[in-house]
């Protein structure tokens, strides 16, 4: 039976069925011309990064993934993005987002990223400006 699911996934893929996953548009327009229009396509392993349209000429996205600091005492993988220190005052430290990546994308093409995990927030924008997980410019 799961063999005759994942042939009738394929075949559904190869005909140009969308199985699931997660897509994200964004589209900002002014006098009714695009500024940016870029479409986000995530699944269970991958994410496609198309950048239609934009007023520069590059999509300039911005991922983020909410990064929790580990317990004072607790071993920290090697790979870890957070640091092990706890508060001043001793209370555990809150969860933060953390940017993962920059990049862009010329207007017209794709980026394809293999093994993405799901579970970041993308940003993306129509120049290179610095922005929060919000999406909005950092306050400081």
């Amino acid at each position: 039976m799961r063999k005759l699911i994942a042939v009738l996934s394929y075949s559904l893929l190869l005909a140009g069925c969308d199985v699931g996953g997660k897509t994200i548009v964004h589209r900002e327009k002014d006098d009714g011309g695009d500024i940016i229009h870029s479409k986000v396509k995530i699944d269970e392993r991958s994410a496609r990064f198309a950048c239609i349209v934009s007023r520069s000429g590059q999509c300039h996205y911005s991922l983020f993934r909410k990064v929790c600091p580990q317990a004072p005492g607790a071993v920290a993988p090697a790979n870890a993005l957070a640091s092990a220190a706890a508060s001043p005052d001793g209370r555990k430290p809150e969860c933060a987002d953390r940017i993962v990546e920059r990049f862009a994308v010329k207007a017209g093409t794709i980026r394809a990223a293999l093994d993405m995990k799901p579970g970041f927030t993308v940003c993306v924008k129509p120049d290179d400006t610095p922005v929060a997980a919000d999406c909005k410019p950092p306050t400081s």
